[in-house]
Protein backbone atom coordinates (compact mmCIF):
# COMPACT_ATOMS: atom_id res chain seq x y z
CA UNK A 1 0.00 0.00 0.00
CA UNK A 2 1.24 3.49 -0.76
CA UNK A 3 1.80 5.77 2.23
CA UNK A 4 -0.29 8.93 2.29
CA UNK A 5 -0.64 12.06 4.36
CA UNK A 6 -4.40 11.90 5.05
CA UNK A 7 -5.29 13.63 1.77
CA UNK A 8 -5.41 12.24 -1.71
CA UNK A 9 -1.63 12.64 -2.00
CA UNK A 10 0.27 9.38 -2.18
CA UNK A 11 4.03 9.03 -2.17
CA UNK A 12 6.22 6.35 -3.68
CA UNK A 13 9.95 5.97 -3.47
CA UNK A 14 12.03 5.39 -6.57
CA UNK A 15 15.72 5.63 -7.39
CA UNK A 16 15.62 9.45 -7.82
CA UNK A 17 13.86 10.21 -4.52
CA UNK A 18 10.20 10.44 -3.53
CA UNK A 19 7.49 11.13 -6.07
CA UNK A 20 4.13 12.59 -5.05
CA UNK A 21 1.08 11.42 -6.95
CA UNK A 22 -2.20 13.27 -6.60
CA UNK A 23 -5.13 10.92 -7.01
CA UNK A 24 -7.82 13.11 -8.55
CA UNK A 25 -10.70 11.51 -10.51
CA UNK A 26 -11.53 9.22 -7.58
CA UNK A 27 -8.05 7.68 -7.57
CA UNK A 28 -7.92 6.71 -11.24
CA UNK A 29 -4.77 7.27 -13.28
CA UNK A 30 -4.91 10.27 -15.56
CA UNK A 31 -4.69 10.06 -19.32
CA UNK A 32 -1.22 11.61 -19.09
CA UNK A 33 0.02 8.76 -16.88
CA UNK A 34 -1.34 6.16 -19.30
CA UNK A 35 0.36 7.97 -22.19
CA UNK A 36 3.63 7.78 -20.27
CA UNK A 37 3.19 4.03 -19.82
CA UNK A 38 2.54 3.69 -23.56
CA UNK A 39 5.68 5.72 -24.27
CA UNK A 40 7.65 3.24 -22.16
CA UNK A 41 6.23 0.41 -24.29
CA UNK A 42 7.22 2.21 -27.49
CA UNK A 43 10.66 2.99 -26.09
CA UNK A 44 11.22 -0.67 -25.21
CA UNK A 45 10.31 -1.71 -28.76
CA UNK A 46 12.63 0.93 -30.19
CA UNK A 47 15.51 -0.17 -27.96
CA UNK A 48 14.97 -3.80 -28.93
CA UNK A 49 15.22 -2.79 -32.59
CA UNK A 50 18.38 -0.81 -31.96
CA UNK A 51 19.92 -3.73 -30.07
CA UNK A 52 19.06 -6.11 -32.91
CA UNK A 53 20.60 -3.71 -35.44
CA UNK A 54 23.79 -3.30 -33.42
CA UNK A 55 24.19 -7.07 -33.01
CA UNK A 56 23.59 -7.61 -36.73
CA UNK A 57 26.12 -4.94 -37.69
CA UNK A 58 28.74 -6.40 -35.35
CA UNK A 59 28.20 -9.89 -36.77
CA UNK A 60 28.59 -8.76 -40.37
CA UNK A 61 31.44 -6.29 -39.76
CA UNK A 62 34.91 -7.64 -40.62
CA UNK A 63 36.83 -8.24 -37.39
CA UNK A 64 38.62 -11.06 -35.61
CA UNK A 65 36.35 -13.68 -33.96
CA UNK A 66 37.47 -13.00 -30.38
CA UNK A 67 37.14 -9.27 -30.82
CA UNK A 68 33.66 -9.67 -32.37
CA UNK A 69 32.50 -11.94 -29.56
CA UNK A 70 33.80 -9.45 -26.99
CA UNK A 71 31.90 -6.61 -28.63
CA UNK A 72 28.74 -8.73 -28.78
CA UNK A 73 29.13 -9.65 -25.09
CA UNK A 74 29.62 -5.98 -24.14
CA UNK A 75 26.62 -4.82 -26.19
CA UNK A 76 24.46 -7.66 -24.88
CA UNK A 77 25.41 -6.82 -21.30
CA UNK A 78 24.49 -3.15 -21.77
CA UNK A 79 21.24 -4.07 -23.52
CA UNK A 80 20.39 -6.56 -20.78
CA UNK A 81 20.96 -3.88 -18.14
CA UNK A 82 18.71 -1.45 -20.00
CA UNK A 83 15.98 -4.07 -20.46
CA UNK A 84 16.22 -5.11 -16.80
CA UNK A 85 15.87 -1.50 -15.68
CA UNK A 86 12.90 -0.94 -18.00
CA UNK A 87 11.25 -4.15 -16.79
CA UNK A 88 11.70 -3.06 -13.16
CA UNK A 89 10.22 0.36 -13.96
CA UNK A 90 7.30 -1.22 -15.78
CA UNK A 91 6.77 -3.69 -12.91
CA UNK A 92 6.83 -0.80 -10.43
CA UNK A 93 4.32 1.15 -12.51
CA UNK A 94 2.05 -1.89 -12.73
CA UNK A 95 2.36 -2.47 -8.97
CA UNK A 96 1.53 1.18 -8.28
CA UNK A 97 -1.47 1.07 -10.63
CA UNK A 98 -2.71 -2.08 -8.89
CA UNK A 99 -2.32 -0.56 -5.42
CA UNK A 100 -4.08 2.63 -6.51
CA UNK A 101 -6.96 0.64 -8.00
CA UNK A 102 -7.27 -1.32 -4.72
CA UNK A 103 -7.41 1.95 -2.79
CA UNK A 104 -9.99 3.35 -5.20
CA UNK A 105 -12.12 0.22 -4.91
CA UNK A 106 -11.89 0.32 -1.12
CA UNK A 107 -12.85 4.02 -1.04
CA UNK A 108 -15.80 3.43 -3.36
CA UNK A 109 -16.91 0.46 -1.24
CA UNK A 110 -16.82 2.64 1.88
CA UNK A 111 -18.84 5.33 0.07
CA UNK A 112 -21.45 2.74 -0.97
CA UNK A 113 -21.65 1.40 2.59
CA UNK A 114 -22.06 4.92 3.96
CA UNK A 115 -24.76 5.70 1.39
CA UNK A 116 -26.64 2.53 2.28
CA UNK A 117 -26.37 3.36 5.98
CA UNK A 118 -27.67 6.89 5.34
CA UNK A 119 -30.59 5.53 3.30
CA UNK A 120 -31.40 3.01 6.04
CA UNK A 121 -31.43 5.81 8.63
CA UNK A 122 -33.71 7.94 6.44
CA UNK A 123 -36.12 5.04 5.93
CA UNK A 124 -36.22 4.37 9.69
CA UNK A 125 -36.90 8.07 10.28
CA UNK A 126 -39.75 8.07 7.72
CA UNK A 127 -41.27 4.94 9.28
CA UNK A 128 -41.05 6.51 12.75
CA UNK A 129 -42.70 9.70 11.43
CA UNK A 130 -45.49 7.66 9.80
CA UNK A 131 -46.03 5.67 13.02
CA UNK A 132 -46.21 8.91 15.05
CA UNK A 133 -48.71 10.38 12.57
CA UNK A 134 -50.83 7.19 12.77
CA UNK A 135 -50.80 7.31 16.60
CA UNK A 136 -51.80 10.97 16.56
CA UNK A 137 -54.65 10.25 14.14
CA UNK A 138 -55.79 7.33 16.32
CA UNK A 139 -55.76 9.52 19.45
CA UNK A 140 -57.70 12.24 17.64
CA UNK A 141 -60.28 9.69 16.42
CA UNK A 142 -60.60 8.26 19.94
CA UNK A 143 -61.05 11.74 21.44
CA UNK A 144 -63.68 12.60 18.83
CA UNK A 145 -65.51 9.31 19.48
CA UNK A 146 -65.46 10.03 23.23
CA UNK A 147 -66.84 13.55 22.63
CA UNK A 148 -69.60 12.18 20.40
CA UNK A 149 -70.46 9.49 22.97
CA UNK A 150 -70.53 12.11 25.74
CA UNK A 151 -72.81 14.40 23.68
CA UNK A 152 -75.05 11.45 22.82
CA UNK A 153 -75.22 10.53 26.51
CA UNK A 154 -76.21 14.09 27.45
CA UNK A 155 -78.92 14.12 24.80
CA UNK A 156 -80.23 10.81 26.10
CA UNK A 157 -80.31 12.23 29.63
CA UNK A 158 -82.17 15.29 28.42
CA UNK A 159 -84.61 13.07 26.53
CA UNK A 160 -85.12 10.87 29.62
CA UNK A 161 -85.85 13.95 31.82
CA UNK A 162 -88.40 15.21 29.30
CA UNK A 163 -90.15 11.86 29.35
CA UNK A 164 -90.28 11.90 33.19
CA UNK A 165 -91.60 15.45 33.19
CA UNK A 166 -94.32 14.64 30.69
Amino acid sequence: MLPHDGTKNFYRTHKHGVEATRLGNGGRKSTKEFRNLRKIDHLASFLAGVAFGVVASVLWAPAAGGKTRGRIREIATRAGDVFRERAENLGGAARDAFEESKLTWRDEQQERSQTMSDLKDKVKEKIDDAADAAKKAAYQATDKAKDLAHKAGKKMEEGGKRLQDA
